[in-house]
């Protein structure tokens, strides 16, 4: 985490799933704290300057690569709706680093700006993602049977 801040604090791009996986449900799911460090860590290297943070949502990566597909699917859609730099930043990152702040609460007060910042444009979008948590399981449930020896493809209906 603290390479990459430093790559960030000398004006590096870093791409980052704020939630830290793939989430099937169709929504936006909760944010790790982690995008806050980061923020919070390039705040401090760049002597008080935090990055620009420009929020971005898109839909339609399942049906690009559906679950437990390997391979893309080409010729689908997928919308990206981009917001603009988070502007007010600074006035959570000036928390960074300073005696008696709780650091860990800095972290998550940025992520939560982040996090209502995606979610404003997470209702921008047209077509909403679709929900894949059915698949996920049906997945789960034929390799759950197979380490167990019942054998068997599920229906897929």
């Amino acid at each position: 985490m603290q390479t990459v801040a430093r790559e960030v604090s000398k004006g590096g791009w870093l791409h980052i799933f704020p939630e830290g996986k793939v989430v099937r449900t169709g929504t936006l799911g909760p944010l790790r704290w982690g995008v806050g460090r980061v923020i919070c860590d390039a705040t401090i290297h760049s002597n008080g300057q935090p990055p620009v943070v420009l929020p971005f949502y898109h839909t339609g990566m399942g049906d690009v690569l559906p679950a437990g597909a390997t391979i893309p699917r080409a010729g689908k859609e997928v919308e990206v709706v981009v917001g603009g730099p988070i502007a007010d930043l600074g006035m959570l990152t000036c928390r960074c680093g300073k005696e008696g702040e709780d650091q860990a609460q800095v972290w998550k007060d940025i992520t939560n700006k982040i996090e209502i910042e995606l979610r404003r444009l997470e209702q921008q979008v047209r077509h909403r993602n679709k929900d894949q948590t059915s698949l996920k399981g049906r997945k789960g449930e034929k390799a759950r049977r197979k380490s167990l020896g019942e054998g068997g493809a599920l229906p897929l209906d």
